[in-house]
């Protein structure tokens, strides 16, 4: 049986403080006024901008994100617009007086798909020019101690999206201005929380995405902050994107707050927008998120301005109107705040189960000559973390170390992070030969190892790891016959002889293929159509080795909606219950996300997520009778029956239940000691 691991509270593990010291999860808007876009401070309206801030805090938000639009503040290299500074004092102002805080950021830059540079740059690299690079921290430094005195600042980004306005690279370059630009704001003596705003567009994250790498500039930043706005034919891989991203970047050790989510209303209706943002703001909530800030706060009525001319999309992004009205989206803050303030953020943690998902650093290091598709790397990922959600496991990333290019012999063993009991690999081909060396020692020790194959693989222990020997054929793959049937020869987990899982293998090409072996000291737990080995079992030390011989969560992500028509999760709930990981709550619904929390009381928190676009119905389990229920959104009266309690959520919506169990008399009234807005 698993043991649950001691975690820090949620508040323990926010980053931002009120302008009363208290730590606060944030939940706001990237904010341009709605009549004036990106000209904002040449065309000041201070009364419009007043009642926006009044309106965002109706909103039960707390935060916006403002920008310093560059041609207006700084047209010259020699001076800094001081009108324009004396206006941003005005705004931090009004800030302070509506109790909203704020995260302005340096350089505008890039700004809805258009570049709005320094009028003077001809052409020299922000990253490399040292003039540039001069003229950019005599910004920074001007604009943090004219602010720094702000109680409504509570952080600084440098810029949006850099790498579109200031390019990809090269890597180097872009380290040295993460540093350049830290030093001009420590150098005022400024101690305020500090992100590049680079939309964490990182490889650690996205695979191959650019050369911002975030572990190069860990040792500068404070937090990281995705941007997102996911494409996906699966409904499930499309919700559960912000709340992947948010587990990727926590997982590089420093706290993540999703910078930009949000959907124009020229590509999804305004009750579509709404239910994104509804699953969007709680996912992130529930995977360890500090915060969630929405793009953006209204829509403008500009067509005849730049960027909107030609962007109309940009046109409809609000979760407000033109006019000023409340979209759903809007309404989802109020909803999403209602939930928060029911809890208490400073007693109350999310249980994370002590499962791992493994990050091969050949996802996002350039080493020579090898052929990894990084994309395909990433799908495989986030099948596998959607396939654990659905079992109602909460996991967490590991990411393998790599390899120090300083010196020729290695001397130092690398280590397994996070203290995982379990450990899944999916469709894996490639660790380093001493990560591989760490694995089996991690198995050895009583540790579970979950890996399925992955073609053109370099697993030089094979044998050691699966107890089996490959039968593979150097730059020829074995491809499945047609669709894949995977029955059961042995009970495993949850599943028994009587139980067969079905994949569709889809398009066949190279990375469908799976490996064919020969057993020489594992047990054979599963067959394929042919009945040929499917799923092993080896023993090693006290822990065990899974392996699977087809890529499984390859064949789940190139299926469309593969998330909810194929059984990975089935599977994945068997491995976790066979090695004893036994959540306090279980549910019974794949498409419904559900977070556990508690609080040290006689009570248990279930926050449940429908990332489905259709009503669903779910069942959940308590280990003793329940005893009294309440829910907080709906206030409906649940009857429970024994130890489950069923409910239905409606598409894309949300729910926060709290569960007493056995005789345990409820406790009606709940002190919030931790700020979620202030007051």
């Amino acid at each position: 049986m698993a043991k649950e691991h001691p975690r820090s509270t949620i508040s323990d593990n926010l980053l931002f403080k009120n302008a009363n010291g208290e730590k606060i999860y944030l939940s706001g808007v990237n904010y341009w006024p709605r009549s004036t876009g990106p000209l904002m401070w040449s065309k000041w309206n201070p009364e419009e901008i007043r009642k926006e801030l009044i309106q965002m805090k109706q909103l039960g938000m707390n935060l916006n994100r403002s920008f310093l639009y560059i041609p207006d503040f700084m047209p010259t290299p020699d001076k800094i617009e001081q009108d324009m500074v004396s206006k941003f004092n005005l705004f931090l102002d009004m800030c302070s007086e509506e109790n909203i805080l704020t995260i302005p950021t340096f350089f505008v830059g890039h700004m809805s798909g258009e570049e709005w540079d320094f009028p003077w740059r001809n052409g020299r690299s922000l990253y490399e020019d040292e003039y540039m690079l001069e003229r950019q921290a005599l910004f920074v430094k001007e604009i943090v101690n004219t602010a720094k005195d702000h109680k409504s600042v509570i952080g600084w980004l440098f810029s949006n999206e850099m790498p579109n306005h200031g390019g990809e690279g090269p890597r180097e370059s872009v380290k040295l201005w993460v540093k350049k630009m830290t030093e001009a704001v420590r150098s005022t003596g400024d101690k305020r929380p500090i992100s590049p705003g680079d939309g964490a567009w990182s490889p650690e994250i996205w695979g191959n995405a650019t050369k911002w790498y975030l572990n190069d500039i860990l040792d500068q930043i404070d937090f990281i902050g995705p941007h997102i706005y996911p494409f996906d034919d699966d409904t499930l891989r499309h919700s559960y994107n912000p709340a992947f991203a948010i587990k990727m970047a926590t997982a590089l050790g420093k706290p993540a707050i999703l910078e930009e989510f949000g959907a124009s209303n020229t590509m999804a209706s305004e009750e579509n927008q709404g239910a994104y943002f509804r699953t969007t703001l709680n996912s992130v909530f529930l995977n360890g998120g500090v915060g969630a800030l929405g793009w953006c706060y209204s829509d403008f009525d500009l067509e005849y301005q730049r960027p909107y001319s030609h962007r109309g999309y940009e046109l409809q992004f609000g979760v407000t109107r033109a006019d000023g009205t409340i979209k759903p989206s809007g309404e989802a803050f109020i909803q999403h705040a209602k939930l928060l303030k029911k809890i208490d953020l400073s007693a109350t943690y999310i249980h994370e189960d002590p499962v791992a998902i493994l990050i091969p650093t050949y996802y996002h290091h350039d080493y020579d000559y090898t052929p990894d598709d990084s994309s395909e790397m990433k799908n495989n990922f986030k099948q596998c973390f959607i396939g654990l959600k659905q079992n109602g496991i909460n996991p967490h990333f590991i990411y393998e170390p790599s390899i120090d290019w300083s010196k020729v012999t290695m001397e130092d063993k690398p280590q397994i992070t996070g203290n995982p009991e379990i450990i899944f690999s999916p469709a894996t081909a490639r660790l380093t030969a001493p990560y591989w060396r760490a694995l089996i020692e991690f198995v050895e020790k009583g540790g579970w190892l979950y890996i399925s194959y992955k073609s053109d693989g370099w697993i030089h222990l094979f044998e050691e790891l699966f107890g089996a020997k490959h039968n593979l054929k150097f730059g020829f793959v074995d491809l499945p016959n047609g669709d894949l049937n995977i029955k059961f020869i042995q009970d495993f987990g949850t599943l028994t002889v009587e139980d067969s899982l079905k994949f569709n293998t889809n398009n066949l090409n190279r990375s469908c293929a799976y490996c064919p072996v020969d057993v020489t000291e594992a047990e054979v737990i599963a067959v394929d159509n042919d009945d040929r080995p499917a799923l092993l079992m080896n023993k090693i030390g006290k822990g065990r080795v899974i392996f699977s011989t087809y890529p499984l969560e390859y064949y789940v992500s190139n299926n469309r909606n593969g998330s909810q028509s194929q059984p990975l999760n089935t599977l994945y709930g068997a491995i976790c219950a066979a090695r004893g990981i036994d959540p306090p709550l279980k549910m019974n619904n794949s498409n419904v996300e559900m977070g556990i929390l508690k609080n040290g009381t006689e009570s248990i928190y279930a926050f449940l997520v429908n990332h489905s676009w259709n009503e669903e119905k779910v069942t959940i389990r308590t280990k003793n009778k329940i005893n009294d229920i309440q829910m907080t959104l709906s206030g409906e009266n649940i009857q429970p029956v024994e130890n489950s309690l069923e409910i239905s959520l409606a598409p894309k919506n949300i729910e926060l239940l709290e569960i007493w169990t056995e005789e345990k008399m409820p406790k009606r009234e709940s002190e919030q000691s931790i700020a979620y807005m202030e007051e």
